[in-house]
């Protein structure tokens, strides 16, 4: 439902037409003019230009938005819109976040041995070295 106030003393004045848009569309009218542009796609367009350049550190990408006045839950949305992969980069390292079919993620999500594969491979030099 829509209102206008209005008159002095203010009054409310109820429209008969349903609103046709959703909070942050009329917000993003109220702070970029006529542009049409919402929030989410703003979000998307800022999302994708980051990750052409290759696979990102998700806390970078979210401090970043951050300062770039995009909501944590926009960007969440803007991800899922554009299919974004997310995955940890190695034992312990960081998530990263790429576009499908990126090719440079083979690197960036190089896996270095667990601890129980360490322990593995430091019995077998410690075998190895008593049967020289």
């Amino acid at each position: 439902m829509a209102f206008s106030i209005f008159d002095d003393p203010p009054r409310v004045s109820w429209e008969n037409k349903p609103v046709e848009m959703n909070a942050d569309e009329a917000l993003s009218l109220e702070n970029d003019g006529a542009s049409g542009e919402t929030a989410l796609d703003r979000a998307v367009g800022w999302l994708r230009c980051r990750l052409e350049g290759g696979p990102l550190p998700a806390n970078e990408l979210k401090d970043q938005a951050e300062l770039d006045g995009i909501a944590p839950r926009t960007l969440d949305r803007a991800k899922a819109v554009l299919g974004v992969i997310v995955k940890p980069s190695g034992f312990g390292g960081p998530r990263i976040w790429w576009l499908p079919g990126d090719d440079r993620v083979r690197q960036a999500t190089k896996r270095t041995p667990t601890t129980k594969q360490w322990r593995r491979l430091a019995i077998l030099a410690h075998s190895v070295g008593r049967l020289s």
